[in-house]
């Protein structure tokens, strides 16, 4: 036995020391005895004892189930089991922010983020070594504050998008607040030692990556959810252990320390008991604790008394430092029982739980069902229960009636590969079911049946009136089975009209999801310019404080602000030509200015822009990143096209734009031109003509002037002031029509069209005049082959 539990070594020894009888043992005589111990321990430790460790294993696969359908069933009712609904035990917070939140956390690329974070912190730590060098400390220290800090960041969008409840409903964010304190208490420490060890909680998030490979993430589960049945078996297993505990103190406690009992090992308390049992079963020498306990007289006191001691003159004791005879039994009994049979138990337990893991991981859903449902089957029917439960895990019978016509659809045949592409389109199944509802509806008339129903339970109780429309269903379903091959050929046509259908909805979806797209990244990127640059900030910062002012007078006078729009009484457009250089005779808006002040104003600009574009041809130019590359324009701004604008002088600026609200409500309105600008394309014919085709660009909405200089000199004057002149374009998104023009106003608040052009001159030309100019530059660019740049004003000029 001694030979079974692995502790052969000094038997084989003295084995092969073994020579004849009557003749000294001698060292390694005997080598070819040894063959006995390798044969014993490969018949009796291994084979004997794992076969009797094999009857333990199967009494738990015994529980599966004699036939597949058995297997099955316990394999189903283990998963129910496992896969109860979850409910919060505090609500999730319903406000915008939290949603959006909640969205950012749950991506995919904010998943992936942190699992790099993670990797990438780990990685750090265990690149440490001793005596670093001074760069690789500052490197360590600077990775840790770090990532640290994204990990406070990432508890931070927890608790905003969960509230302080979600750490508790969700174990993995709990885990994630607990990693986070730790680390938090190590950097609030002067210790040095204990912040080091306290950094190394952040080692324990790489069980967080887990959750990420499905595989793992099932067996961790699996393991976290088998831990209440193996606490039942430790449980057992520590009261086997205090009985045999309990008998070594009564029997052994006294006895005076040997070879191996002593300060490590030793019966003298309960304590000391249990901490020794569980030594002989990792492994400790069991064999030299049982000699120590056999010691009998003369190598140890029977009782100490007078009547055993010579010369004793304490009280007398009915006990000595002896051993027992019984010890063989007990330690024999102990190691079969606690090691062989307790021990196994458990291991018993742990393999049938992971063989339930490894068929989890393994299974794969068929058609024909035949490996039974699937974890995500049961947990999508656990889902669909908590809809009817309202949180009490109880669902009646009504409730359960309508369940499973919630449930979707298909599911049993998900995963098939053979279901037309059902294994990467989960929404196969439900398409596939239905196409036989979209038949079945198109042959029967459902009211009809409803109402036969409720007749049918009119006359029923509450109790029969669910039981006949259960049984009605089973009778419904069983109708159906047998019709599926009569509906085939329909079914397959439905089949196709869907596809084709699904097909031309999902082109209209991705061209409209382009054109978002892009539409979207131009406003992003207008934005960015607007942000940054000073006079369109200080622009919008001036609009809002007016509106601002308008909003508080309208609520002094208790009238609603929305009910002092003007709406436009009259609507026109301003057309934008496009311009390949500077047309020939352009004098620029600055050299007008020159000509009659030093010190221009903003309004002085303005006054310059209103009196030439009424006569002249104004040559404009964008200077926002989102239509820079559409560069220099020409248009023409008619005297009659601004009624109803009005000028807004202000500290830095000078605006002029439409009076689109009136100081009260009994006023009498002042109509407004509405001027939407559109650009003439760059397409043109096969004379080189530009086509008259043209594309919205926005509203105008109005004009800046302010004047900018390269500093003040000693008099605190501006020095070289120069005047700029800016059209701003966009929508109009606050403008409320009527109902003639709800169509128009549908339309434009989907726009999202903004842009910012400067006035760069003006020129007395013609339209045609500047397309002849343009054909003619065009000939001479083929012809001579030359090269045109643009200047920093946004000229295009010649270059070799």
């Amino acid at each position: 036995y001694r030979v079974n539990t692995i502790k052969y070594v000094s038997i084989i020894y003295d084995a092969k020391d073994i020579t004849e009888k009557d003749i000294s043992p001698k060292e390694d005589y005997g080598e070819i005895y040894t063959l006995f111990f390798i044969v014993y321990l490969v018949v009796g430790g291994l084979f004997v004892m794992n076969l009797f460790v094999g009857f333990i294993v199967d009494g738990f696969n015994a529980n599966k189930g004699a036939s597949i359908a058995e297997i099955h069933y316990n394999r189903f009712v283990k998963l129910v089991t496992k896969s109860k609904p979850k409910y919060e035990y505090f609500a999730t917070p319903k406000n915008p922010v939290s949603k959006a939140l909640r969205n950012l956390v749950m991506h995919k690329y904010f998943q992936a983020f942190s699992a790099t974070c993670v990797v990438i912190n780990v990685l750090f730590m265990l690149a440490d070594h001793a005596e670093p060098s001074d760069f690789f400390l500052s490197l360590l220290n600077s990775q840790n504050d770090i990532f640290f800090g994204v990990l406070i960041f990432e508890i931070f969008l927890y608790f905003c998008a969960y509230g302080a409840g979600g750490f508790i409903n969700d174990l993995w964010k709990m885990f994630d607040l607990f990693v986070c304190i730790g680390t938090v208490s190590g950097y609030a420490q002067a210790n040095d030692r204990l912040a080091q060890f306290a950094k190394s909680f952040r080692l324990m998030r790489v069980v967080r990556l887990m959750k990420m490979f499905t595989p793992i993430r099932i067996i961790l589960e699996t393991m976290l959810s088998s831990l209440p049945q193996l606490a039942n078996i430790l449980l057992l297993i520590l009261l086997v252990y205090s009985m045999f505990a309990v008998i070594a103190v009564s029997s052994f406690g006294t006895i005076k320390y040997g070879r191996r009992l002593g300060p490590t090992a030793s019966f003298e308390s309960f304590p000391k008991a249990m901490y020794t049992c569980y030594q002989m079963i990792t492994g400790d020498e069991w064999m030299d604790i049982t000699q120590d306990c056999l010691v009998q007289p003369p190598a140890c006191t029977l009782e100490f008394s007078k009547a055993y001691v010579y010369g004793w003159t304490a009280p007398d004791h009915t006990y000595g430092d002896c051993g027992s005879s019984l010890a063989v039994i007990y330690f024999t009994t102990f190691k079969l029982v606690c090691e062989s049979v307790m021990l196994n138990l458990f291991i018993g337990m742990i393999l049938d739980n992971f063989s339930f893991i490894t068929d989890e991981v393994a299974h794969v859903e068929d058609s024909e069902w035949t490996q039974g449902a699937s974890s995500a089957q049961v947990q999508d029917l656990a889902r669909r229960f908590m809809e009817f439960d309202c949180g009490t895990s109880f669902a009646t019978g009504v409730q359960a009636r309508g369940q499973p016509r919630h449930i979707r659809r298909g599911g049993a045949h998900r995963g098939d590969p053979g279901s037309g592409g059902a294994q990467h389109h989960p929404a196969a199944g439900q398409r596939r079911g239905g196409q036989e509802e979209q038949v079945l509806v198109a042959e029967e008339d459902s009211m009809a049946q409803a109402q036969q129903e409720v007749q049918l339970c009119d006359g029923l109780r509450r109790p029969d009136a669910d039981a006949a429309l259960l049984a009605a269903a089973v009778e419904r379903a069983a109708y159906l089975k047998a019709l599926r091959q009569d509906r085939v050929e329909e079914v397959v046509l439905m089949a196709q009209a869907l596809a084709i259908t699904d097909f031309f909805r999902m082109l209209v979806a991705r061209r409209r999801q382009a054109e978002t797209r892009v539409s979207m990244s131009q406003r992003i990127l207008f934005r960015g310019w607007s942000v940054k640059d000073p006079h369109n900030t200080r622009r919008l910062r001036e609009i809002l404080a007016i509106k601002h002012k308008e909003r508080q007078k309208a609520k002094q006078r208790r009238q609603a602000w929305l009910h002092l729009q003007v709406p436009p009484g009259a609507f026109a457009f301003i057309d934008f030509h496009p311009l390949d250089s500077l047309p020939t005779g352009t004098l620029t808006h600055n050299s007008f200015l020159v000509e009659k002040m030093r010190a221009p104003k903003p309004v002085h600009g303005l006054e310059l822009f209103r009196d030439k574009s009424a006569v002249m041809y104004t040559v404009l130019r964008f200077i926002d990143s989102r239509n820079e590359k559409k560069g220099l324009v020409l248009a023409a701004f008619e005297k009659d096209l601004f009624e109803g604008w009005h000028v807004i002088n202000l500290s830095n600026d000078t605006l002029f734009a439409p009076k689109r609200r009136k100081a009260r409500i009994e006023h009498k309105s002042e109509p407004w031109v509405k001027l939407d600008c559109r650009m003439r394309t760059r397409e043109v014919d096969r004379r080189g003509r530009r086509l008259n085709r043209w594309k919205p660009v926005g509203v105008l909405l109005d004009v800046q002037s302010f004047v900018v200089s390269d500093g003040m000199d000693e008099k605190q004057r501006p020095t070289n002031p120069r005047s700029v002149v800016r059209i701003n374009i966009g929508t109009m998104r606050d403008l409320h029509y009527d109902e003639e023009n709800s169509d128009k106003a549908a339309k434009e608040k989907n726009l999202w069209q903004d842009g910012v052009l400067e006035v760069v001159g003006y020129v007395n030309t013609t339209l045609e005049d500047v397309e002849e100019e343009r054909m003619i530059q065009e000939e001479a660019e083929k012809d001579r082959g030359y090269i045109l740049q643009q200047d920093e004003l946004g000229y295009m000029r010649e270059a070799s």
